[in-house]
Order: C-alpha cells, then structure tokens, then sequence
C-alpha cells in the first residue's frame, strides 16, 4: 500500500567535504514509494550521506507514477524554547 504521507529526505554532513555529487541533493524529499533508487546513500566511496524520513502534513502528494518527482524542498523549522 503507497502511503504518499510518508516522506524521504536526503541528507548531507553540510560541511565543506561534501562532494558535488551529493551537494545538490541535500534536503530533497520525494514520497517513500517514489524514491529514486539512485539516490539512496551511500552514492560513492566516503560518502557520509543519510536519508531521513519522517510524515508529511501536506494533503495533496501527486500520484503520477510515471517518474520520481521531487515535492519539495526541505526547510527546517524554527526551532521553539520553552522556559
């Protein structure tokens, strides 16, 4: 069963050894059902990369299976201090 809630996102170590391979990549997120298989870490020796997952809140996710699509772009959320 394609759960289009449940998000892959690709993640680098965002230090200045990130390669150009994986730099262009780093905070891309596609459905789990929809992940390219090319891009799942590690992509070459070294590599350092990780894939994250966690559950979207958006409520349309294309359902074209035709190809991987890209959703969105990763931006990290505000981090909230209580105290």
């Amino acid at each position: 069963a394609e759960n289009p809630r449940i998000i892959l996102e690709f993640i680098t170590q965002r230090d200045a050894t990130v390669c150009p391979i994986c730099e262009p990549l780093d905070r891309q997120a596609w459905p789990v059902y929809r992940y390219p298989a090319t891009y799942i870490p590690p992509l070459h020796i070294r590599c350092r990369c990780f894939l994250n997952s966690f559950q979207s809140t958006l409520k349309d996710v294309e359902l074209d299976a035709t190809r991987p699509k890209r959703i969105f772009t990763y931006q990290p959320r505000r981090e909230t201090v209580l105290g």
